[in-house]
């Protein structure tokens, strides 16, 4: 039987990448200012005690006794890393508050955003230029050091200025899975778990959210087999912005 497939669609006709995401031309790499910050072979790994960055026969810790943290992304000059603090309430939930942006040579944090008591951050991506972050944003129905909130009761996506620490966040959209950043860095695409829930894009010029791959699209339904997706997840752009590959589970009747 069918679990789940890969499918290829083209959210839109005006993709454009960076040229950054493809390979240039002889002239075209000519012209390119060395990237001399990018640490080369240096790998970042997500441990129970911390964020643990090896790079050749070094290797050092980034956290602090008194508090917990959980990696996401890491920049692409490979500097710096994005990442959340968090605490597990007496509940049982756990929290994460603060979104960090910390320095994998130095191990320095800087708050990048900071969540109420009955909201939840993470996870986060950097944008291909390395200048923003997009987060996901989840409210809690209540503060989970008093009760255990359950599922969220709204998510929503917004997008840190890493220099300035600004954020700026769209209406709920619902459900918020995966989320992915076009190469142009103008839009995100969002997918989640729910019937008749198609992937979304936000254009972040103006915050306007559109559907342009939906469960219902009968081109889709046909190329699966006649079998209704029941969810996207997993979504990312391709290099040239032209493409988003998601994977499909298929609603079988049996």
């Amino acid at each position: 039987s069918v679990i789940a497939l890969v499918v290829f669609v083209a959210p839109s006709q005006s993709g454009g990448g960076r040229a950054d995401r493809v390979d240039p031309t002889d002239d075209e790499a000519s012209h390119r200012t060395p990237a001399r910050d990018i640490p080369e072979g240096r790998l970042i790994v997500q441990l129970n005690s911390g964020i643990e960055v090896i790079a050749g026969d070094e290797r050092w810790s980034i956290a602090s006794e008194d508090e917990r943290i959980v990696g996401y992304d890491v920049s692409p000059d490979g500097s710096t890393i994005v990442g959340a603090s968090y605490v597990t309430e007496p509940t049982h939930y756990t929290r994460r508050y603060e979104l960090l942006a910390i320095e994998t040579s130095s191990g320095e944090k800087t708050v990048l955003a900071e969540a109420n008591v009955t909201e939840d951050l993470g996870p986060a991506v950097w944008s291909s230029d390395g200048t923003e972050v997009a987060y996901r944003l989840s409210t809690l129905s209540a503060d989970p050091a008093a009760a255990h909130p359950g599922d969220p009761i709204g998510q929503t996506l917004c997008v840190v200025d890493v220099a300035t620490q600004t954020s700026r966040c769209p209406p709920d959209l619902g459900t918020v899975d995966g989320f992915s950043w076009s190469p142009d860095g103008d839009q995100l695409i969002v997918d989640g778990v729910g019937p008749d829930l198609g992937l979304r894009v936000v254009d972040l010029a103006n915050w306007v959210v559109s559907e342009p791959i939906s469960p219902r699209d009968p081109a889709l339904v046909d190329a699966l087999g006649g079998n209704r997706p029941d969810s996207f997840v997993f979504a990312e752009w391709s290099s040239s912005g032209e493409f988003v590959a998601t994977l499909a589970h298929p609603h079988v009747v049996t």
